[in-house]
């Protein structure tokens, strides 16, 4: 059972077709920070298809919100070719020397193309070659190209016609956080999080899909500190 669907699916029940008074408190309180409430009104919420950022939308009245659903530890917020995430890297002015350093941390055997006999240890890599990665972090977040990276990773992804995420919902049917793109904006911002001694792009961290198959042609980031970082933006920012 795929349980990222099982909870987009679940909270699309929780809203679709109801009232204000219909959702649970804790979500109500929540969507009146965002819509307007009307007595009889009704919610509309339903499920995106295809590979966009946002999850569903949710429809009040003559407001429309793009709502992108995360749950869990260590999630997943970014997947794509590593070719096709380099050629952007390429056009928005990052470094050719920052990209094969990139390319060289992806492959971990030694190349810049997967050619080499042994995988290394990916401690092993950032031990040895921990100056270059650090140097490749300084650029990649540095503030002329950041949120070119973050809007690519987190709000719209890598379809220039594609929805893009207004909010994003961080919990399950029963309780969760709903945060602004706003907000999320002004905290990632302070986040650069140049003390990690991996590839990262501000709290995302980058790693291939796997070292090990066909996936090592796809690279991804993780947000592994997700769950913290969204009580400190609830606190700090709404």
């Amino acid at each position: 059972m795929n349980y990222g669907f099982k909870n987009e699916n679940d909270i699309i029940e929780m809203i679709n077709g109801k009232t204000f008074d219909e959702i649970p408190k804790y979500f109500k309180e929540s969507l009146s920070k965002i819509f307007n409430y009307q007595n009889e009104e009704k919610f509309i919420c339903e499920k995106y298809g295809g590979h966009y950022k946002p999850d569903i939308y949710i429809k009040y009245g003559d407001k429309s919100i793009n709502v992108s659903i995360k749950s869990g530890d260590s999630i997943s917020v970014h997947q794509e070719m590593l070719d096709q995430f380099l050629l952007f890297l390429e056009e928005i002015g990052i470094s050719k020397r920052t990209i094969r350093i990139i390319k060289f941390y992806h492959y971990g055997d030694g190349t810049i193309d997967g050619s080499g006999k042994h995988l290394f240890n990916l401690g092993y890599i950032k031990l040895k070659y921990g100056q270059f990665i650090k140097e490749a972090n300084s650029e990649l977040n540095d503030n002329k190209y950041y949120f070119k990276i973050i809007n690519r990773l987190l709000f719209s992804g890598k379809y220039s016609t594609a929805h893009s995420m207004d909010y994003l919902y961080y919990g399950y049917d029963s309780f969760g956080f709903i945060v602004s793109k706003d907000n999320l904006s002004k905290y990632l911002f302070s986040q650069k999080c140049l003390y990690l001694n991996c590839l990262h792009i501000g709290p995302f961290v980058y790693q291939p899909a796997s070292r090990k198959n066909k996936n090592i042609k796809y690279c991804q980031f993780k947000w592994k500190s997700i769950t913290s970082d969204i009580i400190k933006i609830t606190k700090e920012y709404q």
